[in-house]
């Protein structure tokens, strides 16, 4: 295929590619002598009361692409042992279908209905002046999960490589060190990382790295790409004929914008796997890069008093509701169906949990952990109890807020899934969708007003819904109204460079 210009990420992952074997090689040859390597930065020290831990947020991940979740080829070896070491919750859902409200529910424990931390001047068409550029931030009136932590004695560090998550915005209150980088490449943010806990942390610990891939445009390492598939990516792309070629090279080149995803609606199924196979060459660049961390930690003799907690934002789309990217109006499972795994810590080994929990229980599960407890406000509920006793017995009902990236809440639909049902509001049309996912894994079926569902099961379903809309924005009105603030020069670069603007 004929290549655009090589973009900085681009240039990054080449070089990263070149280095890679060096970058596993030691722990952190920049941050230690030749005698340090054998200690831990926390020799002498008695071991903290409190578990360590470390949240690890690789953005725009869907679950069934890791091979822990059945996906083929083996996308995430290092993951998969993540997962044997400890547990991993096989349906756990997001609060959204993209990364701004998805975070924001990770750091507060309640979803976008509430937190509100949202909208972006700019968005759908409202902007005027591009030089006055506006963000919804995290509100004072919610304690982060730093915060939470920070009161419990962690010393804590932030990492993140997506725009929407700025230290900024809200998101490094309660983090003794934030560093944010566009174009932040796994292997810098793990150096980064390492660097942090040699020369300033202390026990206990919590650190966050959220990095960027395998968000689009998939630009994997040629060699990763290579290492999975057992083909080059020029050999792979060879199955196109040149009009499809140059189309994936136009959505690669310009993703997410609407016009250049309106462009493949037709194109081949051979064209569609190639984008998969370097989406998912992209997981497993992301996969080995997080062996040398889990590795160092190690190393330094302090994995097995962290709890690493392994999980994504949102998913992604490849045209099985007929759309590609995220954000979509509807919470279909390749959008919200994130990972979870997590190891260490005295957490079981070898669990498997089937039950539908909600990424509105990863707050209060990760200070259930470290020995706290949650505001009131928050509605979730552990999923692990300090322990180590799984809590998860059943279905638990997740809930997630469509937000169409707009303030406007009174517009917004909502859906749950209740282990079996998927239900989601669509004001647009004034209908719903009911999807049953024993029967209809897929999605495709909706069987609201269809007469194929019993009618008091479907107003029972949606009855469902309502209330917990209707609680949320109960929860909402103790919080008053949202907070903004002027963004900083370059964020409608980076949100544009990621398809968002």
């Amino acid at each position: 295929m004929n290549s655009n210009p090589m973009s900085r990420r681009d240039w990054i992952g080449l070089a990263a590619t070149a280095t890679f074997a060096g970058l596993t090689a030691g722990c952190n040859d920049s941050a230690q002598s030749p005698d340090q390597k054998k200690y831990s930065p926390f020799t002498g020290n008695q071991k903290a009361e409190r578990p360590n831990i470390v949240l690890f947020v690789s953005d725009t991940l869907r679950a069934d692409h890791l091979s822990c979740y059945g996906r083929e080829p083996q996308t995430s070896p290092v993951i998969d042992s993540l997962a044997q070491e400890g547990v991993l919750f096989e349906n756990c859902i997001s609060g959204s279908t993209w990364t701004k409200p998805s975070i924001s529910t990770m750091f507060t424990g309640v979803p976008a209905r509430v937190h509100q931390a949202v909208a972006s001047k700019g968005y759908i068409n409202e902007i005027v002046d591009m030089q006055s550029y506006r963000v919804q931030v995290l509100r004072e009136e919610f304690l982060t999960l730093a915060e939470a932590l920070k009161q419990l004695g962690y010393s804590n560090a932030y990492f993140v490589g997506n725009g929407h998550g700025r230290p900024e915005f809200g998101y490094g209150r309660g983090f003794d060190h934030a560093t944010f980088q566009p174009d932040y490449f796994v292997g810098t943010q793990i150096s980064d990382t390492i660097d942090w806990i040699w020369n300033q942390a202390s026990e206990p610990f919590f650190i966050v790295i959220h990095q960027i891939d395998p968000h689009g445009p998939y630009t994997p390492p040629e060699a990763n790409f290579l290492d999975l598939h057992g083909v080059s990516m020029e050999e792979a792309s060879k199955v196109m004929d040149p009009d499809e070629a140059a189309k994936i090279q136009l959505f690669l080149g310009m993703y997410g914008k609407p016009d250049t995803r309106a462009g493949m609606n037709n194109i081949t199924k051979e064209a569609n796997d190639y984008l998969k196979m370097l989406y998912d060459a992209e997981i497993y660049s992301v996969d080995m890069h997080l062996n040398r961390f889990i590795n160092h930690l190690k190393r330094i003799g302090v994995f097995d008093h962290t709890v690493f907690a392994f999980t994504s934002d949102h998913g992604e789309g490849f045209r099985e509701h007929n759309f590609y990217g995220h954000s979509a109006s509807m919470a279909y499972q390749e959008l919200v169906h994130v990972p979870l795994v997590m190891a260490g810590g005295g957490l079981p080994k070898g669990v498997r949990v089937p039950h539908s929990t909600s990424m509105i229980d990863l707050y209060p599960t990760l200070l259930e952990l470290a020995g706290g407890t949650s505001p009131d406000y928050v509605t979730g509920s552990p999923m692990v109890s300090r322990s180590g006793d799984i809590l998860v017995n059943e279905n638990r009902l997740a809930y997630s807020d469509l937000d169409y990236r707009s303030e406007k809440i009174e517009q917004w639909d909502a859906g749950i899934y209740d282990g079996r049902y998927k239900v989601s509001s669509f004001k647009r049309q004034k209908k719903h969708w009911i999807f049953d996912r024993q029967t209809d894994p897929g999605e495709l079926d909706n069987l609201s007003g269809s007469g194929k569902l019993d009618e008091d099961t479907e107003r029972a379903l949606i009855a469902k819904l309502n209330a917990e809309v209707e609680r949320y924005d109960t929860l909402r009105q103790q919080f008053g109204e949202p907070a903004w603030m002027e963004a900083a020069d370059g964020v409608q670069e980076e949100l544009q460079a990621l398809g968002y603007l």
